[in-house]
């Protein structure tokens, strides 16, 4: 077991990613927001608000100006992610280039794939209400594909979830004859029969 010294202070103030529903309240916790959601990151994720963050609430003020380039030139999210990561010394050379292989692959996924990924997170934690608005203007946004089919499928299980089964089967219904998957059919079945 090894002994890992903090950097910083504690935060009166925590930092909230809303996309991720996660409160970070130190650097230590912000690194392992990170990694652990690296799959899920993006550039909105590089914000001036993280960088006051850090320099004030976790009075790391070096790092924060470090970051200013890679924020107002939009840098990589990889190579911001990594240089937080790296400056705090939280993880090994071996876990911080995984994050780096994450992040790489996250950045080769379409808007689309990425943005579906974050809001699929999103209904996993049930937070029902916020999934279904995200997926519906994912839905509007895109093109009616198999990624589409997809998305209808999930609005079908967030809609089934809050007991609205009329809603749900309509887009069970809707993901079948766009994308063919038997498994919409099912669930299909499923929300008619609950709704009877």
């Amino acid at each position: 077991m090894r002994a890992v010294a903090c950097l910083g202070n504690y935060a009166k103030e925590p930092y909230y990613f809303e996309k991720l529903d996660i409160r970070v309240f130190s650097m230590e916790e912000l690194c392992c927001c990170l990694k652990e959601n690296a799959f899920l990151l993006g550039t909105e994720i590089m914000q001036d608000s993280l960088l006051k963050f850090i320099a004030n609430q976790c009075d790391v003020p070096q790092l924060a100006r470090e970051l200013y380039p890679l924020v107002h030139k939009k840098g990589s999210v990889s190579t911001f992610v990594s240089m937080i990561i790296e400056y705090v010394g939280f993880y090994s050379q071996e876990e911080i280039r995984q994050v780096e292989r994450v992040l790489k692959q996250g950045a080769h996924l379409s808007d689309f794939a990425k943005r579906k990924v974050q809001i699929d997170y999103m209904m996993e934690k049930k937070r029902y209400a916020s999934a279904l608005e995200e997926y519906e203007q994912l839905y509007e946004n895109m093109p009616k594909s198999l990624e589409a089919a997809g998305v209808l499928h999930n609005m079908g299980v967030v809609y089934a979830h809050m007991m609205m089964y009329q809603k749900a089967g309509e887009c069970f219904l809707q993901a079948y004859e766009l994308g063919g998957n038997e498994d919409s059919f099912v669930a299909y079945l499923g929300a008619r029969r609950f709704e009877l």
